[in-house]
């Protein structure tokens, strides 16, 4: 597994979606897929303001990423209920 203190994801807002408040940030969880899909993964620890919506940084620990994986998942809920899903392509890992 790859470790990291941290992960800082950009959560860009869009018409009918600010994600500086529609998020439920204690739902999110951010990792490899066979983590996050089951209730495991990093926690939001802190968010920051951003031009173009929201900065989350993770805890990296029990992210489940590996050299194997090439993406990692986010999942969550709104504040009012609705399902979010998102992927990121990983390119700053450091293996190991």
């Amino acid at each position: 597994m790859i470790r990291r203190t941290e992960s800082r994801i950009r959560i860009g807002s869009e018409d009918g979606f600010d994600a500086t408040t529609e998020m439920d940030l204690d739902t999110l969880r951010f990792g490899a897929s066979q983590e996050v899909d089951y209730g495991r993964g990093c926690k939001v620890i802190t968010s920051e303001a951003h031009p173009d919506g929201l900065v989350l940084v993770f805890d990296g620990e029990g992210n489940g990423i590996t050299q194997h994986d090439f993406a990692a998942k986010l999942i969550g809920r709104t504040i009012s209920g609705e399902l979010i899903v998102g992927f990121s392509k990983l390119t700053n890992f450091q293996l190991p």
